[in-house]
């Protein structure tokens, strides 16, 4: 079945957008609106990277972007963990219609997703809007139910008044039952990513193999990011060891340059410096002049220099040919064979 998201014309003048949104947050903000992964109750799954490929940005691009509109803007939500996005007000221009297809799409996505959190925010952020009772109220119960904590205080009385919307104990039981399972599910995975997390391990490699530059002493979050970033192109951990080695073995890098400076930890995780490094842009090299000098030292043209004036030469070309002249009669008979 197609996918048709709505996007209404006042998009364009509402003063947020139009005021506030540089033509990068406008472009990033119709994506997250209308990009393929989008689904039915405006949580969906999509990694940094997809983000990156698909808008033409860099990941770093991204993760700017990602930081304005959490902090800033305050219109989405993302769990780097999960890599789970939720968009603020998204029932409000999405939840006008209901029944069976819609309503059966909405389940399925909520079974999908891993932070329940970002599913509550993305409710609230519509209940509390003064167009809530605009929404479908079909689609609003399901979702309540699902999550089966969400403040009752949040809604209207004359938007939810209906008795069936009310789950029954037995209802109210499962919905406890699943949150606790989605709780477990989450930890379990939140503990499986820190066991099994390349962090560490490349801290490690980094300070046994760098001995010449800075130690790293806090792995902070920014750098977790960073490493995730090189992993998505490196693939795996070799390449991190080829990374550590040749910076390592680079004069420039540890230190021996005009200005005594040293890359640090930070400077090898930047994608375009890690390609650098190891593309051999900052490999040994000798010095050009030096190589020049060596080379013009030969046989040829390794001796002192002498200085004659015009009539010193004549006279020893002459002194010279006289020689010859002499040489060649003694030998002979004669000059030019004469007897």
């Amino acid at each position: 079945m197609a996918k048709y998201r709505y996007v209404y014309t006042e998009f364009w003048t509402d003063p947020k957008v139009s005021e506030e949104m540089t033509p990068e947050d406008k472009l990033f903000w119709i994506y997250c609106l209308t990009n393929p992964a989008v689904s039915q109750i405006g949580v969906y799954t999509i990694t940094k990277k997809a983000m990156a490929y698909e808008l033409g940005y860099s990941q770093e691009s991204v993760n700017s972007l990602i930081d304005r509109f959490e902090n800033h803007h305050k219109l989405i939500r993302y769990n780097s963990e999960t890599r789970e996005i939720a968009i603020k007000n998204w029932g409000l221009y999405n939840y006008k219609k209901g029944g069976k297809p819609i309503c059966d799409a909405i389940k399925a996505d909520l079974k999908k997703v891993k932070d329940l959190e970002l599913v509550r925010w993305a409710l609230n952020s519509c209940l509390t809007s003064i167009k809530a009772d605009e929404m479908n109220r079909e689609i609003v119960s399901i979702m309540m139910n699902f999550l089966g904590d969400v403040p009752k205080e949040l809604i209207d009385d004359t938007f939810h008044d209906t008795s069936n919307d009310t789950p029954t104990l037995g209802e109210q039981k499962e919905n406890e039952n699943k949150n606790e399972i989605q709780k477990e599910k989450i930890k379990e995975e939140k503990e499986h990513d820190v066991v099994n997390s390349p962090y560490q391990e490349i801290v490690e490699l980094f300070n046994k193999t760098c001995i010449s530059l800075p130690k790293v002493i806090q792995l902070t979050t920014p750098r977790k990011q960073a490493i995730d970033a090189l992993l998505a192109v490196f693939n795996d951990i070799t390449t991190f060891s080829m990374l550590f080695d040749r910076a390592q073995n680079s004069s420039y890098l540890t230190g021996k340059n005009d200005s005594g400076w040293r890359a640090d930890f930070d400077f090898l995780l930047k994608e375009e410096k890690a390609i650098k490094v190891l593309e051999g842009g900052y490999d040994n090299f000798q010095n050009t002049k030096k190589v020049c000098e060596n080379k013009l030292k030969s046989s040829f043209n390794n001796f002192k220099n002498r200085e004659y004036d015009g009539v010193e030469l004549e006279k020893m070309l002459l002194a010279k040919s006289n020689k010859e002249l002499i040489d060649e009669y003694e030998e002979g008979d004669g000059f030019y064979g004469e007897n």
